[in-house]
C-alpha cells in the first residue's frame, strides 16, 4: 500500500492558473486535493503608521497521498512551488507516522502543524 501523507500546498494568487493547469494536466477532473483561498490579514507600523495588510494564498490540501520526489506530478508541483516561492508559495508533507517528511518554503507562514494524541 505505501507510505501516505497530507500534503498542504499553498501558492500566491498569481499562480494559481499554472498550478490548476498542473492539477488538470494529472489529475484531469478528479483531483485529490481540495482547493480553497485563505486570505491572511496582519497590522505593520512604521512608529507613526499602522498599516493594514492582507495576502490572498490559494491552498491546495490533499489526504492519504503517495508524495515520493520522483512521481511527475509531484515534480511538477513542487516544479511551480519553487518558482513561486519568493511570493510565498510552499508546500509541507505530514506522513501517516505523523512527522514532517518534506518541506518547501517558508510553510509556518501560512499553516501551524499539530500532534493530537487520542485514546483508541
Amino acid at each position: 500500500m505505501g507510505y501516505r501523507s497530507e500534503v498542504y500546498i499553498a501558492v500566491p494568487k498569481n499562480a494559481e492558473e499554472e498550478m490548476d493547469k498542473v492539477m488538470k494536466e494529472f489529475y484531469n477532473d478528479d483531483s485529490p486535493f481540495k482547493k480553497y483561498d485563505h486570505t491572511q490579514r496582519w497590522v505593520e507600523s512604521d512608529g507613526n503608521h499602522t498599516i493594514s495588510k492582507e495576502e490572498t494564498f490559494v491552498i491546495y490540501e490533499g489526504s492519504f497521498l503517495r508524495w515520493y520526489e520522483g512521481y511527475k506530478d509531484v515534480v511538477a508541483i513542487i516544479g511551480i512551488a519553487e518558482k513561486y516561492s519568493e511570493d510565498g508559495a510552499c508546500i509541507v508533507c505530514v506522513g501517516e507516522d505523523g512527522q514532517i517528511h518534506a518541506e518547501l518554503g517558508d510553510y509556518h507562514e501560512v499553516f501551524n502543524i499539530y500532534t493530537k494524541v487520542e485514546l483508541v
